[in-house]
């Protein structure tokens, strides 16, 4: 059975891939230009702490993307998970009527438009390993959170 999920983010994946990677390039680029005026002001040194810090942020952000990247490749040519597992589309109904939908993937990172929980976050946590129908739930700070798993796809 073809992951369709999967395929839709593997295809965005790819477009953010290639913004990313421009990104990192001009960034870079624009840190070695503002290091070349270092000695002339402290100004100009300021301009290139911020540049360098942009292009460490983009060269991050790159490095999230070719991760998540590879976790999903391997997860396209599987069956979809019997139980909330990476990587797999859940959808969760809270106990307030909320509806949550994510990708569930170890490796997360911010793509505008598209929620990602990990295993290691207090949802996560709650739902791993559960299948469609389960109750889940957890704590983040003072408040307490119910709902049942909706759909794994």
């Amino acid at each position: 059975m073809k992951r369709q999920k999967l395929e839709n983010l593997a295809a965005r994946l790819k477009e953010e891939l290639g913004k990313a990677e421009v990104s990192a390039l001009h960034t870079r680029k624009t840190a070695n230009e503002a290091s070349h005026g270092l000695a002339t002001s402290y100004s100009a040194a300021g301009d290139a702490e911020h540049a360098g810090n942009t292009a460490l942020l983009s060269y991050q952000k790159l490095e999230q993307l070719k991760k998540l990247k590879a976790e999903i490749e391997e997860s396209r040519i599987g069956a979809v998970p019997e139980t909330v597992s990476p990587v797999c589309f859940t959808s969760v109904t809270f106990d307030d009527g909320r509806i949550s939908e994510f990708y569930f993937v170890k490796n997360s990172a911010y793509i505008s438009g598209i929620n990602f929980i990990s295993p290691d976050s207090p949802l996560g946590s709650a739902i791993s390993g559960k299948s469609a129908g389960e109750r889940f739930l957890y704590s983040a700070g003072e408040e307490n959170h119910a709902g049942v798993i909706s759909g794994i796809l």
